[in-house]
């Protein structure tokens, strides 16, 4: 199988559920104690958290797993454990203050965020029908920039339960086309929103979103409806 990302040989699943987000959340599965992984609102029962349930079935090749995409991965881990430390004060707050979660470093940190769920979108695409193809999440990895069409946001959900997975991947229309293809990725009481919007005109579509470009000191953090 090649590579989604640059076309080279590929042996390498990708967690649609990033593996250190899942170790947190739960700790580590045994038979005795299995996990059960959400992927559409359907359990799938997992001995690891490094099960290849978890995995999307679109692979990468070793080069673009590492080297590539492996800043990407380490700035959403530092990003995600402070969500889960600070949730109370975040969620009353509204919004995350940046210079708390990436003194100093805040705009490179912030594209390796988006780069990474760039990234996830595009494991999706590449291996579920879809209206979208993966031309401009690939782009976005190889040329180390932002997807000007992926918007981001950060939220609440209301887990009655430890809970950690994807949503279906959902489109709305416009005229008959496609305007935005979403999902969200879920982390017990935090989401994150991936918006693939093409008309970012239309303000209702990317209300409360971010992208590298527009980012300023706090990004919101708003509630998100189950």
């Amino acid at each position: 199988m090649k590579c989604w990302i640059c076309g080279s040989e590929a042996k390498t699943g990708e967690h649609l559920v990033k593996h250190s987000d899942l170790r947190m959340l739960f700790g580590k599965a045994t038979t005795q104690i299995p996990l059960y992984f959400n992927r559409d609102n359907k359990p799938i029962k997992m001995q690891s958290t490094n099960s290849s349930l978890a995995k999307g079935t679109a692979k990468i090749c070793s080069a673009c797993n590492n080297s590539r995409t492996q800043p990407h991965d380490k700035s959403w881990e530092v990003m995600s454990t402070y969500l889960q430390a600070n949730l109370s004060k975040i969620k009353s707050n509204g919004f995350i203050k940046l210079k708390n979660v990436f003194p100093g470093s805040k705009s490179k940190d912030m594209l390796n965020i988006h780069l990474y769920f760039n990234k996830l979108f595009g494991t999706r695409l590449a291996a579920e029908k879809t209206p979208l193809g993966v031309e401009s999440f690939r782009n976005a990895i190889l040329g180390e920039v932002e997807n000007p069409n992926l918007y981001i946001a950060f939220g609440y959900w209301p887990a009655s339960r430890k809970t950690a997975g994807i949503t279906k991947i959902h489109a709305l229309e416009l005229n008959g086309m496609p305007a935005t293809v979403y999902w969200f990725y879920v982390i017990n009481k935090v989401a994150v929103c991936l918006n693939y919007c093409t008309v970012p005109e239309v303000e209702r579509l990317t209300r409360n979103s971010w992208k590298p470009s527009n980012i300023k000191a706090k990004v919101k953090y708003v509630e998100f409806p189950t």
